[in-house]
């Protein structure tokens, strides 16, 4: 996704606001419209507890299986999506070496 514009403040219309590009799944459910205008404010904190997670902390007391629910699937969530956006990344390199 080109969202490098919107999350840098900058007010370029949005690749899936084009008429025929304006869907886009994730997770298997379809959506429409900017991306970026999906991002809740619950998604904002998955996203800091992730930065945590990665650095070692994890929002409660005890081990991973002490953890809540939503905090473990929005782990795998974010880690999928890193991995496909990596993949993509190889891809692309690799494509422009040919």
């Amino acid at each position: 996704m080109g969202c490098h514009g919107c999350l840098a403040g900058k007010k370029t219309p949005c690749e899936y606001e084009v008429p025929g590009q304006e869907f886009w799944k994730f997770e298997g459910k379809q959506y429409q419209g900017c991306p970026f205008k999906q991002v809740t404010d619950l998604s904002v904190n998955f996203l800091r507890a992730y930065n945590f997670y990665k650095n070692g902390f994890l929002p409660n007391t005890g081990s991973w299986l002490e953890q809540p629910a939503k905090f473990i699937e929005a782990v795998e969530v974010i880690e999928n999506e890193l991995a496909e956006m990596r993949q993509e990344q190889i891809r692309k390199l690799k494509n422009a070496y040919k």
